[in-house]
């Protein structure tokens, strides 16, 4: 069914307590004249939630759901469960108190978005929302960036094939790349190493460890997400490190 009715909204404040009385109950979809539909603020916020147009960029091709679950944080996820995040003290393991700023710092980093979202903004107003709708108990999540990149031990390639179809395969597709989520992400294993062929073997080891471990942050670039220890333990990055022959 078409949706036409405009979308309906609570009123704004902050990102702060005032939020979890303003969404704590959600609005129904009602029906509308006509045969369409006027979507709650929540109904739209889990359409964002799992949207590319959570960012302004016309070539984005990430959204919240490609790295986050919402009541629960699903197996190799880079980022953490979202439920009730707008209520929290602190996102990304500490280094930011803001909800909306962490939503647009991965607008930027992640999604190629130009502009920020502000509190006024209804997208912002709908995905907090939807989040708050879940859960409201404003429990952290941990994240463990890896700071210092060493050397791993060798792991088992049996074992890391099936991290990489768990953790990689959803942007990276399969080892061929073929299923990756758009053409210009490498694949993980020759598009990597060709990248990478006048390195030594050691050199392209670390570097894979860095690129899965920090992402496109400390300086390393791209739009990779970091994969904490919570989300990959050094023993599956080995294994993964062992599969794709590094």
């Amino acid at each position: 069914m078409a949706i036409k009715c405009s979308v309906t909204r609570p009123g704004w404040r902050a990102f702060t307590s005032a939020l979890l009385a303003m969404f704590g109950a959600a609005a129904p979809i009602a029906g509308c004249a006509s045969g369409t539909t006027t979507r709650s603020a929540e109904a739209r916020g889990e359409f964002l939630f799992a949207s590319t147009s959570v960012s302004d960029f016309a070539h984005n091709s990430f959204a919240c759901s490609t790295c986050h679950g919402t009541l629960v944080r699903g197996p190799f996820d880079p980022g953490a469960k979202l439920a009730g995040a707008p209520s929290r003290a602190h996102f990304w393991g500490g280094a930011e108190v803001d909800f909306l700023r962490s939503v647009n710092q991965c607008r930027r980093a992640f999604m190629g978005a130009s502009t920020e979202l502000t509190a006024s903004d209804g997208d912002a107003q709908d995905l907090a929302a939807f989040l708050l709708g879940k859960s409201a108990d404003g429990a952290t999540e941990p994240f463990t960036m890896v700071l210092r990149i060493d050397a791993l031990p060798p792991g088992d390639a049996k074992r890391g094939e099936a991290v990489a179809t768990k953790a990689c395969a959803r942007c990276h597709g399969d080892a061929s790349g073929a299923g990756r989520l758009t053409p210009h992400i490498p694949s993980i294993i020759t598009d990597f190493q060709n990248a990478h062929i006048l390195y030594t073997p050691s050199d392209r080891r670390l570097i894979f460890t860095e690129k899965v471990r920090h992402g496109g942050f400390l300086g390393y670039g791209g739009s990779m997400p970091p994969y904490g220890r919570e989300a990959l333990s050094d023993q599956n990055l080995s294994d993964l490190l062992t599969y794709v022959g590094l």
